[in-house]
């Protein structure tokens, strides 16, 4: 659900849902007809009895078939899988919390399931944390360079349309405490936003 919220939000992600009942053939024949040339495929498991911290791991490219369908079988059959391509790992991470009294921004570089979860504490973050998009600064964690730089570009490029998120959103659906996730790639300015956080997640993290 909280992916068609993001896409109807912000625009479609790439990737394809297979709702359950589904069977690894079918999945893995899909696999296998897309291409993303360069780029790593992920499979994603969500449960129905659960709104977050899906299974999410890569499938190997150079494996055979055997071992794909293999893989494919570990999942519950009665979730839905997602399968899309990973983001590329030269580009800044990032997290938006909304709330009454203002937004945090927090910054991270490569996947953010790793940076903002399941590795979290062992990559750099930057963050900032205001009452409105126009005084965001950063804050004076030590970070890389680079993530830095595209930390100050993102906020100067970005400052009206989190102004407008924090502004709006509330308003579309219902609730003033949220959260999105997405990347930057300081290259190409793009913006892309991939999850997003309702208030039962947020209690959740």
């Amino acid at each position: 659900m909280k992916k068609l919220l993001v896409a109807c939000l912000f625009g479609m992600s790439e990737g394809k849902f297979f709702p359950a009942p589904w069977t690894a053939e079918d999945f893995l024949s899909y696999v296998r007809s897309i291409e993303y040339p360069g780029r790593t495929t992920r499979v994603s498991a969500f449960r129905n009895d659960i709104s977050c911290h899906a299974r999410s791991e890569v499938l190997g490219s150079k494996w055979s078939d055997a071992r794909c369908l293999a893989f494919l079988r570990s999942f519950d059959s009665d979730t839905t899988l997602n399968v899309f391509p990973q983001q590329h790992t030269e580009q800044m991470c990032f997290r938006v919390v909304f709330g009454e009294t203002g937004l945090i921004l927090e910054a991270g570089w490569g996947q953010a399931m790793y940076v903002f979860e399941t590795e979290r504490g062992d990559h750099p973050i930057i963050s900032s944390k205001l009452v409105s998009a126009e005084g965001l600064i950063a804050s004076d964690i030590c970070a890389p360079e680079e993530l830095s730089a595209s930390f100050r570009l993102f906020l100067e490029s970005h400052r009206d349309w989190l102004q407008s998120v924090y502004e709006t959103l509330p308003m579309i659906i219902g609730t003033t405490q949220f959260a999105i996730e997405g990347y930057f790639d300081p290259k190409s300015g793009k913006r892309v936003i991939v999850d997003m956080d309702i208030p039962l997640d947020l209690a959740w993290n």
